[in-house]
């Protein structure tokens, strides 16, 4: 993205972070015009809350348990952060059973479509 070309030298690593925010962002709004007629994304959606509170819930666990964590090899950390951070997730998603997952046919069948 251009906004790399500012951002990186004035900012080092904090420039190519917000570049990669930038980048996502712009994928995203790209996928949700491009499929705007085939996804209700209201109907999808109306359960956000589910999903903030969840990623909360798995932010609060996952620092809770990282706290008290004495890895010293860097890969075996982050992969267990990350397997950690996945499982605390789908945890919480299916106690609160967001609407989303329940559209998850809906959501599968219009990629399926369009690819």
């Amino acid at each position: 993205m251009a906004a790399g070309l500012l951002l990186i030298p004035a900012l080092g690593s904090t420039g190519a972070m917000m570049n990669i925010v930038l980048s996502e962002a712009m994928v995203v709004l790209i996928q949700v015009i491009m499929t705007r007629n085939d996804l209700n994304y209201r109907q999808m959606f109306n359960d956000f809350h589910k999903l903030v509170l969840s990623g909360a819930l798995m932010f609060v666990a996952a620092i809770t348990i990282n706290s008290r964590l004495e890895i010293n090899n860097d890969f075996l950390y982050l992969s267990f952060n990350a397997l950690m951070a996945i499982s605390f997730y789908m945890f919480f998603l299916i106690i609160f059973n967001p609407s989303v997952l329940k559209n998850k046919n809906v959501l599968l069948s219009a990629i399926r479509n369009k690819g």
